[in-house]
């Protein structure tokens, strides 16, 4: 800027003046010459520059820093000044995808398709939508026509092999990321993808202790389990479990103790990507008493943001308080709960359960009882602070007139508020530790009580992993007072 000074400055008027003399003369031959052929600006509008790959590339680099709004705001400036750049409103679509803003994106690709329907790239863009928003089968029928026409792509390979995963084809989808393993065997997507699947669907082989200590009463049990996959829709799941029950001697109840032996089945179908139902019974039995609970069930995932479930135990055996288990007690019971993921770092849940009382063979009543809950994630890095506030109601309803409601009992009515938080970290590659509090205030009966837990999980190498629960309750949720839980599981995978 500098030397453009100097240099106009250094223009003297004469010099002003015989540059005018030059223009006069030449101007009648410049005019005859630009007379003959108009400026192509004259005909038509100045065509827009193409922008350089490099401002499309700052939109991609704002997007992996987390600047999606600006990303977008900077791809629809581009557009803005290139309209008709058909490959910039292709990036711009494949944008819209990767940046997980689908609906967009889904209205950018349908647009561009009805002008090129026979385009390889559009038509890849409209099957990750597809799979995106959780239309696995469809995804996958659109990737298969793909690899029909284009078998040696390897992008298009594996995504068929996620909408097979999504499609629940998990034995097919296995079987094409190890096709593709053998050309790329250095890919670390494909790599990862392969191993999941295998250690996801491997047999495993479970051992879990449980002892659960109340003021007149100790729980153990212990539970070896194996589950397995039949195929692709299918799982079986079964096994025994033992437990050991001692009831203290108080002013009201003689101490006993009770062994109970119980074989278990649990069959799960798949119906489709998104529900699983499941079918079991328990055999459970106690000196020459023979217990059959039936068990019933079904899930719902959407794999992005909501899950449900229900299960129906008709005829459990009631072993809480253990004063019920010499007194033949029954349980039918009625749970639900559901979780949706609200925003990124929200998160809320639903719980519901029914459950109603037989001992020795006479009603005893029913009870009820759902809470509510929010999970919010203050600190999402190498340690992750969950703050977790919680409603929760319960109430018990005697039947009337019952001789034996005095001997079983339960907390009658409860409404708690409670506020949570949890801190967790992973302590090495493997091993990740949560540790939580909860204050919680019954307004009913103005009784204020608290909870810690605490919880490792360990994962040794591939095929092993080791599990660990302490809590600890100042006042029980079932039939009040202190109470204390340790759990330990082992689970291997073959």
């Amino acid at each position: 800027m500098s030397g453009g000074r100097r240099f106009f400055s250094g223009w003297s008027a004469c010099s002003f003046v015989r540059l005018s003399v030059l223009l006069v003369l030449a101007g009648p031959a410049w005019a005859q010459e630009l007379g003959s052929d108009p400026a192509p600006a004259a005909r038509a509008p100045v065509e827009a520059a193409a922008p350089a790959p490099s401002d499309v590339i700052r939109a991609r680099i704002l997007a992996r820093l987390g600047r999606i709004e600006d990303a977008w705001a900077e791809l629809r400036a581009l557009l803005a000044r290139a309209p008709l750049d058909r490959n910039l409103r292709e990036d711009y679509a494949e944008a819209l995808v990767d940046w997980g803003l689908v609906d967009q994106g889904l209205h950018e690709v349908d647009a561009l398709l009805r002008k090129d329907p026979g385009s390889l790239r559009l038509r890849r863009l409209r099957a990750r939508v597809d799979l995106l928003r959780g239309e696995h089968g469809l995804a996958a029928e659109r990737f298969e026509s793909l690899a029909q026409e284009v078998p040696d792509d390897p992008v298009v390979l594996t995504d068929l092999a996620a909408a097979d995963l999504g499609s629940g084809r998990w034995s097919r989808a296995l079987s094409l990321y190890g096709e593709f393993l053998q050309h790329d065997p250095d890919h670390e997507g494909a790599r990862g993808a392969y191993r999941d699947i295998l250690l996801g669907h491997a047999s495993r082989f479970t051992l879990t202790h449980t002892t659960l200590l109340q003021a007149a009463a100790t729980h153990h049990a212990d539970e070896l389990g194996w589950k397995g996959w039949l195929g692709d829709r299918s799982w079986l799941r079964a096994g025994v479990r033992s437990g050991f029950y001692v009831q203290d001697t108080t002013p009201f109840v003689q101490g006993f103790t009770a062994d109970i032996q119980t074989a278990f089945v649990l069959l799960g179908l798949r119906l489709d990507p998104r529900w699983m139902a499941r079918v079991g019974l328990d055999e459970a039995r106690r000196a020459d008493t023979l217990r059959t609970t039936l068990r019933l069930g079904t899930a719902f995932d959407d794999g992005r943001a909501t899950s449900a479930s229900l299960d129906l135990g008709v005829r459990e055996l009631l072993t809480n308080p253990v004063v019920a288990i010499p007194l033949r007690g029954t349980t039918d019971r009625l749970t639900t709960d559901v979780s949706h993921r609200l925003l990124a770092r929200l998160t809320v849940g639903a719980h519901y359960e029914r459950r109603h009382y037989r001992v020795s063979g006479e009603e005893l009543g029913a009870a009820w009882d759902a809470s509510g809950r929010a999970e919010i994630e203050l600190l999402r890095s190498r340690i992750q602070l969950t703050l977790v506030p919680q409603l929760f109601f319960s109430q018990f309803n005697p039947s009337a007139g019952s001789p034996l409601r005095d001997r079983v009992t339960f907390l009658r009515r409860q409404d708690i508020l409670a506020l949570g938080i949890l801190v967790g970290a992973e302590l090495w590659p493997g091993l990740r530790a949560q540790i939580g509090s909860v204050g919680r205030h019954d307004v009913h009966r103005a009784l204020t009580s608290s909870e810690v837990t605490g919880e490792a999980r360990w994962q040794i190498g591939a095929r092993i992993e080791l599990h660990v629960l302490y809590t600890r309750n100042t006042e029980g949720g079932t039939v009040g007072g202190k109470e204390e839980t340790f759990t330990g599981g082992l689970a291997i995978l073959h």
